[in-house]
């Protein structure tokens, strides 16, 4: 089980490295040519904070793994609500310290979509995970 999730781990990195600042890129490249009017440049922001939750979230799951596998689901579950309600505070956070209306809207959404896409990532390499070790059960 900790040999597969040592594989599962690059994969992780890659999607983690690579999908979310192709995304953020592609997100501000489609506003500031498209929609240039609600074009922010504080994009980069959104993909490092799903980036350093990404980072803290895999080194959690690691250690569960190492000490108790058995609670690994319900930590999971626990690590997606507290990313969910860090996504609230910071939306919250940037529509206080933001003044502008017109950057509010597409930070919101920028934001959320970004959530969604991490979750996918997410769902996918613990889905990844979940089928190596219903494989290895069945093995057994």
């Amino acid at each position: 089980m900790r040999d597969f999730f040592n594989k599962l781990q690059p994969k992780y990195f890659f999607l983690l490295t690579v999908v979310y600042p192709v995304a953020g890129a592609l997100y501000g490249l489609i506003l500031y040519y498209v929609f240039s009017a609600y074009y922010f440049t504080s994009c980069f922001f959104i993909v490092l904070f799903y980036w350093t939750i990404g980072l803290i979230t895999n080194y959690l799951l690691d250690r569960i793994i190492r000490q108790r596998s058995d609670k690994l689901l319900t930590v999971y579950m626990i690590l997606r609500m507290a990313k969910f309600l860090l996504t609230i505070i910071f939306l919250g956070v940037f529509e206080l310290l933001v003044v502008a209306d017109s950057y509010k809207l597409p930070f919101a959404i920028a934001l959320m979509s970004n959530y969604v896409l991490y979750t996918l990532c997410e769902l996918y390499t613990f889905n990844l995970y979940n089928k190596r070790l219903l494989n290895n059960a069945k093995k057994e």
